[in-house]
């Protein structure tokens, strides 16, 4: 470029021709550059393939040089971590359900891929023992509507509980149908002196339900229907005890056979009069 510039000028001055001896010393930017090699035969040759001795190293130095290592926050599930660079990883830290957690890998995708992969922890909290006793005690009270009160506000909390504008709203939510389920059995039950709680019931009312929300009115009327299912079912026939294993004759026995023997006995009475055989 510098030789066509050089040329250009020279054409367009008038007084130029080939003999002209020019002075271009102290114009370096019109001084044309020469083709030889730069490369001294007292030293190594150049290495040009880029993978020499420590081309690793610059390569992994200009590449962590153009890395934003910035402290950031990102959001996983439902939570915030801090993430941040620190002794050659990339880590990150934060609090999920009351838990910490803590996670690193050699580069910012792979932590934050790890980081999408944290399940999303239940929204509902479970309620302790004493808890369930406050609830149960207010359900066979009869007060209905405060054990439903008590046990949403255990399960939900009343950080939740405060973002609803009235308890219609609340109850109108989709995502607390799980938990509102949970709340009208529970209270359902303890409120139910004849209530009861075997698999058969469960699978018969949920049957019943057909994914409808559960209410108390509904519980009611499922578990009318629940007597006329249970008396429409066969029977099973018991099987007969066996009788008492009697070694010989009474006289033959000693003292500790016959206390053996009399306690065989009340126990096979006791079975049926249970049974209702007697």
């Amino acid at each position: 470029m510098a030789n066509n510039k050089l040329e250009d000028i020279l054409r367009s001055d008038p007084f130029y021709s080939p003999d002209t001896q020019l002075d271009l010393s102290q114009f370096p930017h019109l001084t044309p550059l020469s083709d030889a090699s730069f490369e001294d035969d007292r030293f190594a040759p150049l290495d040009r393939s880029g993978s020499g001795h420590g081309s690793q190293d610059l390569k992994q130095f200009l590449a962590d040089q153009t890395v934003d290592r910035r402290p950031s926050v990102v959001h996983a599930a439902g939570a915030q971590f801090k993430v941040f660079f620190s002794d050659s990883l990339w880590r990150a830290e934060g609090t999920v359900n009351g838990q910490r957690h803590r996670y690193t890998a050699n580069d910012r995708d792979g932590l934050l891929s790890k980081l999408a992969t944290i399940p999303k922890p239940n929204p509902f909290r479970k309620l302790t023992e004493e808890q369930e006793l406050q609830v149960i005690r207010l359900a066979q009270s009869g007060d209905r509507l405060t054990a439903i009160g008590t046990y949403l506000r255990f399960a939900i909390g009343d950080a939740r509980a405060a973002q609803y504008d009235s308890p219609v709203e609340m109850m109108g939510d989709p995502k607390l149908i799980p938990v509102m389920d949970d709340c009208c059995n529970f209270c359902w039950y303890h409120a139910n002196p004849h209530a009861i709680d075997t698999p058969d019931w469960h699978e018969y009312k949920n049957h019943v339900l057909a994914g409808r929300p559960a209410t108390f009115q509904l519980l009611d009327a499922i578990w009318l229907r629940y007597q006329d299912h249970i008396e429409t079912q066969p029977q099973q026939p018991e099987e007969p005890m066996p009788d008492p294993d009697i070694p010989g004759e009474l006289n033959d026995l000693d003292d500790g056979e016959v206390d053996q023997l009399m306690l065989a006995t009340k126990r096979e009475f006791a079975r049926a009069v249970k049974a209702g055989r007697l």
